[in-house]
C-alpha cells in the first residue's frame, strides 16, 4: 500500500483528465487498460508529482494529482500521450483493422481541497454506475482499492484530512 498524503497550502491539487474514443477499449480489451495504467504508473513516477486517486473508463482517464512545481503539471500532457504512442500504438496496429486514430483530449484543473474528496467518491463510483463491476473496490483499474486498505494496480497516496 502507498503512504498517506496530508493536505498542506503549500500543496496544489488537481484534477487530470484525458478523454478519447472508446472503440480502442473495446477492441483490444484488457491490454488497453493496462497499457493506460503503466501510462498513468509512467506519469505518477516523475518527480514532483504525487498521485491521489484514478480511474481508468472506456472513455477516459481521470486522476488527482499533487504537483510541487507547475512545470510537472504542464508536462503531465505530453508525458501520457508520449508514452501511449511508444507503447499502445504497436497494439492498435495488430489488429486485424487498425481503426481511425483516436485523438486524445486533454484537461488540467486546479481543485480546492474541498472538492477533492467528493471528486476521489465520484471517480471510484463511476464503475460501479457505469455496471463495469458489483461495488467500488472490485473494479481493477481505479485506486478505490487503496481507499479501502488494499493494495491497488497503481500505488498512490490516499488523501487524508
Amino acid at each position: 500500500m502507498g503512504e498517506t498524503f496530508h493536505y498542506s497550502e503549500k500543496d496544489a491539487l488537481y484534477h487530470v483528465s484525458f478523454t478519447f474514443d472508446g472503440g480502442l477499449a473495446k477492441e483490444l480489451g484488457k491490454p488497453f487498460f493496462d497499457c493506460m495504467a503503466d501510462a498513468v504508473k509512467f506519469c505518477a513516477e516523475k518527480d514532483g508529482r504525487t498521485l491521489l486517486a484514478y480511474v481508468i473508463l472506456n472513455d477516459k482517464v481521470d486522476l488527482v494529482f499533487s504537483f510541487e512545481a507547475m512545470e510537472s503539471a504542464f508536462r503531465i500532457s505530453p508525458d501520457f500521450t508520449g508514452y501511449l504512442q511508444t507503447h499502445l500504438k504497436p497494439l492498435v496496429q495488430s489488429l486485424p483493422k487498425a481503426p481511425k486514430a483516436s485523438r486524445f483530449h486533454s484537461d488540467i484543473k486546479p481543485l480546492d481541497i474541498y472538492e477533492v474528496p467528493k471528486l476521489i467518491e465520484w471517480m471510484h463510483r463511476e464503475p460501479v454506475i457505469l455496471e463495469l463491476c458489483p461495488n467500488k473496490a472490485s473494479y481493477v483499474y481505479s485506486s478505490a482499492k487503496n481507499y479501502v486498505g488494499e493494495q491497488g494496480k497503481i500505488e498512490v497516496a490516499v488523501l487524508t484530512s
